[in-house]
């Protein structure tokens, strides 16, 4: 980011400025669109990723301590 935002000359060449854009066709069947940066997805594999918002938006019955995705719920910081 700061090699983007400065424009480090030294990086220049490894650092593309384009955006990496991918086209889809939301369905009706869809249940969620994520948006994350290449940071997240560097770590985490797309079904990882999936995992982690759907277990946020439906956690298991008996689950109430996770937050659940909800107003007021935990943001995932780990801090409580």
């Amino acid at each position: 980011a700061v090699t983007r935002a400065l424009g480090d000359t030294q990086l220049k060449p490894f650092v593309s400025a384009v955006p990496d854009v991918t086209t889809a066709r939301v369905q009706e069947h869809d249940e969620v669109l994520v948006l994350c940066s290449d940071g997240l997805t560097d770590v985490m594999d797309e079904q990882d990723i999936l995992s982690l918002v759907l277990a946020r938006l439906y956690p298991p019955p008996g689950d109430a301590g996770t937050g659940g995705g909800g107003a007021g719920g935990d943001t995932g910081s780990g801090k409580r």
